[in-house]
Formats: structure tokens, C-alpha cells, sequence
């Protein structure tokens, strides 16, 4: 048997739990699974615009290729038997600098691009 005391802190207990779980400002949240449909990307890449999304992966395709050529170029220049030489030097790093800037601004461009057809996307959307 349990005395008055401890059946009174039990009920009280009860009751509290039930009084902050219905008083909650916020529910717990479940987690979805599973996988998007294409249906959604479709959606999305209609509203960004498709012309739009196609010329945003050409130009990470370029970056990409540039990003190998930079790798090429040290590639070559290590290999080279003249690399001490100063002209050989000048000539590899006139041309690895002038990749490195060109898929620095390409880089750049296509991310704003993508901020930009991603807000469009957006509001179109929402």
C-alpha cells in the first residue's frame, strides 16, 4: 500500500504531464522518407527556367575543364626538361594565371546565376 502522501505527488505528476503536453507552443516534428519525385525537380527547374538551368550546367562543365587544363598545364611544366629557364617559366604561368582568372569569373557567374533563377524558382513557386 502506498500512503496518501506518495498517491497525491503521483497524482499531481499525472496531471502535470498531461497539462504540458496539451499547453506546448510547438509539436514535435517527424521526419520524412523517401525519395523526391522527378515530377518535383521537373517543377523546380521549369520555374528557375530551362534555358537557364541548361546554361548553368555548361558553364559548370567549363569550370570543370578548366580545372583539369590548370592540372594539365602543371602537369606539362613539370615535365618540361626547360623549366628553370625563364621564359619557360613565364610562358606556364602566363598561362596557368590566365585559367585560374577565367575559371574564377565563370565560377562567380554561375553562382549568381544560380541565386538568381533559385529566388525566381522561388517566388514562382511559394
Amino acid at each position: 500500500l502506498k500512503d496518501n502522501g506518495e498517491h497525491e505527488k503521483e497524482q499531481l505528476q499525472r496531471m502535470e504531464n498531461k497539462q504540458s503536453s496539451s499547453n506546448r507552443l510547438t509539436q514535435d516534428e517527424k521526419a520524412l522518407t523517401g525519395t523526391v519525385e522527378m515530377s518535383i525537380y521537373a517543377k523546380y527547374i521549369q520555374a528557375m527556367g530551362v534555358y537557364v538551368f541548361c546554361f548553368y550546367i555548361v558553364l559548370c562543365c567549363i569550370c570543370q575543364a578548366l580545372l583539369l587544363g590548370t592540372n594539365g598545364v602543371l602537369t606539362t611544366w613539370s615535365d618540361d626538361q626547360n623549366r628553370d629557364d625563364a621564359s619557360a617559366r613565364d610562358f606556364y604561368m602566363t598561362i596557368y594565371g590566365c585559367m585560374g582568372v577565367t575559371q574564377t569569373v565563370i565560377f562567380l557567374s554561375k553562382e549568381i546565376i544560380l541565386y538568381l533563377a533559385c529566388a525566381k524558382a522561388s517566388r514562382l513557386i511559394h
